[in-house]
């Protein structure tokens, strides 16, 4: 069993909009961070799940799902807070099949914990 798992998030860096706290740099100051103290080279590298629209909708209402995912296809606001991407609705899809997928490893005893960034 490997002691930690991680989920890196890959093509993160599409979820942007200048000068928003929500920023790709965020991730890979994590990432940096755990590669100068060796987790990142030392632990399996997951892939996230592709997860079925019946697992998302006991999460989300199935209207709110809807209402992400044409906020993204045309790279809207949802508030004045909250901005979308073209590609933030199918990243959003991966870091929830990443989080699926870490938390499965350590449930099936392949890891003694998970990270998803």
């Amino acid at each position: 069993m490997d002691s930690m798992a991680l989920y890196y998030p890959d093509g993160h860096q599409k979820h942007y909009l200048y000068a928003h706290p929500e920023r790709p740099e965020r991730v890979e100051v994590i990432k940096r961070g755990l590669t100068e103290i060796e987790l990142w080279v030392n632990c399996p590298q997951i892939c996230p799940m592709e997860l079925k629209q019946e697992l998302l909708e006991s999460i989300h209402d199935q209207e709110y799902l809807k209402l992400l995912e044409r906020a993204s296809s045309h790279a809207q606001m949802l508030d004045p807070d909250t901005y979308t991407t073209l590609e933030s609705w199918q990243l959003a899809l991966n870091a929830a099949g990443g989080g699926v997928a870490i938390a499965d490893h350590v449930w099936e005893r392949k890891a003694g914990t998970g990270f998803a960034l």
